[in-house]
């Protein structure tokens, strides 16, 4: 395992809906040498102290989130999140009124496009 690869850091909300594509982006990452963390996103925020830096795959952009991303840019990590339709300037502007969530990531990109 390459010891410099940033730790995946994959949450869970609803496992029904989630769970396999995370299951499988996570053994896809393991092959490519990345450690993994994958758990309920409740379990995930309790612990986020304890996790090694890495990068946190955010479900969506929503207001709600503003606290925890704080947190998890203060702990050293990045953060990522899934970006369908839209823009992702546009996107955030329709979640929040404004841009203040795009502070919080790091090279935001649009799947949709």
């Amino acid at each position: 395992m390459n010891n410099s690869a940033s730790t995946l850091i994959i949450p869970v909300e609803i496992q029904v809906r989630e769970m396999d594509a995370k299951i499988l982006l996570s053994c896809v990452a393991a092959e490519r040498g990345f450690p993994v963390i994958i758990d309920s996103r409740a379990y995930v925020h309790y612990q986020v102290a304890s996790i090694p830096r890495g990068v946190y795959l955010a479900k969506s952009l929503r207001t709600l989130s503003i606290r925890m991303f704080k947190i998890l840019r203060q702990l050293g990590h990045e953060i990522v999140a899934w970006m369908k339709k839209a823009s992702c300037v546009g996107l955030m502007q329709s979640i929040t009124g404004n841009v203040c969530l795009q502070s919080h990531l790091h090279n935001p990109f649009n799947s949709g496009e």
